[in-house]
């Protein structure tokens, strides 16, 4: 299980940093909308595809995402931000699996390669 979260944190720090620190800089309405509907789904997407790349699929990471964010709906949103939680872990998901697939492409890539050279 310590494997498990050591290979989940770099990826899951970035989120929350994403998550807790970015809405200290908003001062007015546009720049939290700003947040929420184009930093964090890119980040979102990102961290995720990077993290399939990078260590391969990993289901739960989509439910890290979407936990992550949830307390952030009571400190800097209110209830309409709700929604927001699960647009990012079906962001996520997505991001893990595109990443995944490419690492499992530039494997078989490899591989092909490797044998064209015997």
């Amino acid at each position: 299980m310590n494997t498990f979260i050591a290979a989940l944190s770099p990826y899951m720090l970035a989120n929350a940093v994403a998550f807790y620190v970015l809405p200290f800089f908003g001062k007015e309405t546009g720049h939290f909308i700003l947040l929420l509907l184009v930093l964090y789904p890119v980040i979102s997407f990102g961290t995720a595809f990077i993290l399939g790349l990078k260590k391969g699929f990993n289901p739960l990471f989509p439910l890290t995402t979407l936990l992550l964010f949830i307390p952030s709906i009571y400190v800097f949103y209110n209830n309409s931000a709700w929604l927001y939680p699960l647009i990012y872990a079906i962001l996520s998901f997505t991001g893990n699996t595109a990443g995944y697939f490419l690492r499992m492409h530039k494997d078989i890539k490899g591989k092909n390669r490797d044998e064209r050279s015997r």
